[in-house]
């Protein structure tokens, strides 16, 4: 299992995270816990989206705000992965996933496969949105770097909890348990801030898993 909380923002890349995401001041938070499934696990008729297109599905970056190089060609388009003969899947939901590490989005003068490769670096930030259920489940895959590669949430402008991929381009499903910060602002931040071997992130899905009603 590669998720993790997180007391504090540490290093260059968790710096520049919590500039971008500033929100509110800081409060104490409870311990989440959070656990990986495999991937698809969830029905998909009991999951809401977080907010529009958090699922990537329009085919671009509405919703989302892109610093740096590496979401430059995002969302990817299909499974490429596959596209390339790497033998491991995307597992993608829908047409649209994040992968830092492609280049083909289903343009003229694109092919299926086509890369970017590790050496682009950026964060992905989401709007901020209001908690409003008890689990967030999403597709994580691509580079185990803990502090340079991750999926972060953020809560009132302070990470929170955090879940890396397995160094495998296949996603495989994760869920955060977010009851403790319900009614709270929150906002997904997805970093690639590494150029070395597996430094790129993939993943999709954001949705509630377990919705307040």
């Amino acid at each position: 299992m590669n998720t993790t909380p997180t007391k504090a923002v540490k290093g260059l890349p968790l710096a520049v995270i919590t500039l971008l995401v500033t929100l509110l001041p800081a409060q104490g938070f409870s311990k989440p816990v959070a656990q990986q499934e495999p991937a698809n696990s969830v029905n998909q008729n009991q999951q809401t989206l977080l907010f529009a297109n958090s699922d990537f599905e329009t085919g671009g970056l509405t919703n989302w705000i892109a610093t740096g190089e590496a979401f430059s060609y995002q969302p990817t388009l299909g499974d490429n992965p596959t596209a390339r003969r790497r033998n491991q899947p995307s597992q993608h939901q829908g047409k649209y996933w994040i992968g830092t590490f492609e280049r083909y989005q289903g343009l003229e003068g694109q092919k299926p496969g086509n890369i970017q490769g590790d050496r682009p670096t950026g964060i992905l930030t989401s709007i901020p949105f209001t908690i409003q259920g008890e689990t967030i489940s999403f597709l994580a895959g691509g580079g185990k770097w803990r502090d340079t590669v991750c999926i972060a949430l953020m809560i009132d402008g302070q990470e929170v909890i955090r879940t890396t991929g397995n160094n495998n381009e296949s996603m495989v499903q994760h869920t955060w348990a977010v009851k403790p910060y319900l009614g709270k602002t929150a906002r997904i931040v997805i970093s690639d801030s590494a150029s070395g071997g597996w430094g790129h992130i993939n993943a999709d899905n954001f949705r509630y898993t377990r919705i307040i009603r």
